[in-house]
């Protein structure tokens, strides 16, 4: 069965998302090229997309796996924050996040930091009147 996610708050440089799951097995996958797009910003040309995990907070009384590309980055079990100033797990960054609710069912909220990737949809003072102003880096 599939967990829920919900994008929670999704900016240029910032993305926080909710993984829900009802049973056990449930799995979720975080898919950096859509999930972490905000609608003020949009992919980089020719750039990856890329995202460390700042924090987590889980509430579960089971365990739960975030997984990036077939690599165990973090597992949490019981209720609580991790969240360590400074630090992130920017194991396997460039890989989508998946998420598995071992034990049964639970709840996750990661706070992701995109790091590349990723450009705003505004044009900065630095670019003239002449440009296109529909096409981002224009």
């Amino acid at each position: 069965m599939a967990a829920v996610k919900t994008v929670l708050r999704c900016t240029n440089n910032r993305a926080i998302v909710r993984v829900t799951g009802t049973a056990a097995a449930d799995t979720a996958t975080i898919t950096l090229s859509t999930d972490l797009v905000g609608s003020g910003d949009a992919l980089t040309s020719g750039g990856t997309p890329t995202a460390n995990i700042y924090a987590a907070h889980s509430e579960t009384a089971n365990q739960i796996t975030v997984v990036r590309n077939s690599v165990l980055v973090g597992s949490f079990f019981g209720a609580g924050p991790f969240a360590t100033p400074d630090v992130t797990l920017n194991d396997q960054n460039t890989s989508d996040i998946v998420v598995t609710f071992v034990g049964g069912p639970g709840m996750i909220v990661l706070d992701l930091t995109k790091v590349a990737g990723f450009s705003p949809k505004f044009e900065s003072a630095q670019f003239g009147g002449g440009d296109n102003i529909a096409a981002v880096g224009s």
